[in-house]
């Protein structure tokens, strides 16, 4: 059998909730701001991360499942909700989790009605307040033939922590085939020790002082940004988008890489200032 660690991130409270315990801790300022957002506009879904995999070969479904309820025990973030129980919300981590793998007949789709099926699932509104907030489906499209679909919301992980899921899913499905533990290392802190941290430093002088720093910087601001439009906005917002992409010379991302590295940012923030000179022309 396959156990994960047994800790629980520090400053958390434990009750018991029915047969098991559940542990409150403060949310992360991040998290915080997608509650709020969810409780202003509910059963949107456009905080839903997703991805899919395609599958070509013999898939052992216990095994994979296996692999699920090991990361989902080894994860805390992964059995986590949110709760107010003071008007602020609060991560509610339950001691034990199960991933249920949604298994979808999906041998008589052809592509298009596939993609279809795909785009609602992808689009299903999560309840914040309900677990789980990850939701894993396998479309089986042929006996060696499958797709498995990851759909999360993004106030329990983002694109990196994406990356580190798949990894780990990989590592402990052959380590369930194998009847053997995973070889990953021990997780020295969880979701909630950062929420922690991040409100113990972020207080008193410290917060005043980024308070300060941000009402001097924007203190010229225009009240109202107002760029030009290439058509009317609707009165009410669809969050419908479009996506351009485009490929960078491997010579220029090279020096993008070297000026991030340089100025100690990421690329993330690089492109974004690149975007801010843009909207400033503008």
């Amino acid at each position: 059998m396959i156990e994960p660690n047994d800790e629980h991130a520090t400053g958390e409270s434990a009750e018991l909730v029915g047969d098991e315990y559940v542990f409150e801790a403060a949310a992360s300022f991040a998290q915080q701001r997608l509650w709020f957002l969810d409780q202003l506009e509910p059963g949107l879904a456009v905080y839903n991360i997703n991805f899919a995999i395609e599958l070509n070969g013999a898939l052992d479904e216990g095994a994979l499942q296996a692999a699920l309820d090991f990361l989902v025990a080894r994860h805390e973030s992964l059995r986590t909700t949110f709760d107010r129980p003071d008007q602020e919300p609060v991560q509610v981590i339950a001691d034990i989790g199960h991933l249920p793998l949604e298994i979808i007949d999906a041998e008589a789709m052809d592509r298009e009605v596939l993609d279809a099926q795909l785009h609602q699932l992808i689009h299903l509104p999560f309840d914040l307040s309900r677990g789980p907030l990850l939701h894993v489906y396998l479309l089986r499209r042929g006996p060696d033939e499958h797709t498995l679909l990851f759909v999360i919301h993004h106030i329990i992980a983002d694109a990196w922590s994406l990356d580190i899921f798949y990894r780990e899913l990989v590592s402990a499905y052959t380590a369930a085939l194998n009847n053997s533990t995973p070889e990953l290392p021990v997780l020295a802190i969880q979701c909630a020790d950062h929420a922690e941290w991040q409100r113990d430093w972020l207080a008193g002088d410290q917060l005043q002082k980024q308070v300060d720093y941000w009402q001097s910087q924007l203190a010229d601001a225009p009240a109202l940004l107002e760029l030009p439009l290439d058509r009317m906005r609707p009165r009410i917002q669809t969050h419908n988008g479009a996506t351009i992409e485009t490929l960078l010379p491997a010579k220029l991302a090279g020096e993008l890489k070297q000026l991030a590295q340089r100025s100690g940012c990421t690329l993330f923030i690089l492109y974004l200032a690149a975007f801010n000179v843009l909207l400033g022309r503008y």
